[in-house]
């Protein structure tokens, strides 16, 4: 019986410090295909305040942000004729940019806020 419990003790252990370890873990990836240029990110929870200062900075005159908005989950159309989705959780980024329904300018401003992304979580 000591040892079935010393098993379970240890196999909770192993992983409580596995999930810590990847919730910690920052990984990034950039998506370009002919259709969309998409950005996807792990990152510390510690990260999200530098992280959304970086897009709101990237994204002036439009704010996203602020101050208030921890989570965020919406489709969004920005004064310059941009549309893109993005999804802002505790530990994740998500955003998407329709190539055929955003014009080149849209899509080098977008290369720019991947950019200041990155660079914040990293």
């Amino acid at each position: 019986m000591n040892r079935l419990v010393i098993f379970f003790v240890t196999i909770f252990l192993l992983t409580g410090s596995t999930a810590f370890s990847i919730r910690e873990k920052t990984v990034v990836s950039v998506l370009d295909t002919d259709d969309s240029y998409e950005l996807r990110a792990r990152f510390p929870e510690s990260k999200v305040k530098e992280l959304k200062k970086a897009i709101d900075s990237a994204f002036q005159p439009d704010v996203l942000f602020g101050n208030s908005i921890r989570e965020y989950d919406a489709l969004l159309l920005l004064k310059d004729g941009t549309l893109f989705s993005l999804k802002l959780s505790n530990d994740r980024l998500v955003i998407k940019l329709n190539k055929k329904k955003n014009s080149e300018a849209s899509l080098e401003r977008m290369k720019r806020v991947f950019s200041a992304a990155k660079m914040a979580i990293k």
